[in-house]
């Protein structure tokens, strides 16, 4: 799986996406204004 190989080789990636994701998240549930 070359998308688990490069992630493994950086992991940065793989922690900012988290890291927007968890944002966004947490965004959509607090704030009603993007919704």
């Amino acid at each position: 799986d070359p998308v688990k190989i490069y992630i493994q080789a950086h992991p940065g990636w793989y922690w900012a996406s988290y890291a927007v994701f968890f944002v966004t998240y947490m965004t959509l549930a607090c704030c009603p204004g993007p919704r």
